[in-house]
């Protein structure tokens, strides 16, 4: 199986739990992340993953 067809049944799954279109956002960000970086080395995905759900959130605080 390829990493679009993995990605894509990842990403239909998230959208059937969800219908948040924020957390839809983010969790594309981070499946993109991931799937451009696992082959890398010390890749800083903790420092990434913080500035994208704080990205989020902060879109969030807004809409409200």
């Amino acid at each position: 199986m390829s990493f679009i067809a993995i990605s894509r049944r990842i990403l239909n799954e998230i959208e059937s739990q969800t219908k948040d279109p924020l957390l839809r956002e983010l969790a594309k960000a981070l499946l993109q992340f991931e799937m451009e970086n696992w082959q890398m080395e010390k890749v800083h995905f903790k420092d990434h993953y913080e500035k994208e759900i704080a990205f989020r959130c902060r879109k969030r605080l807004e809409q409200s």
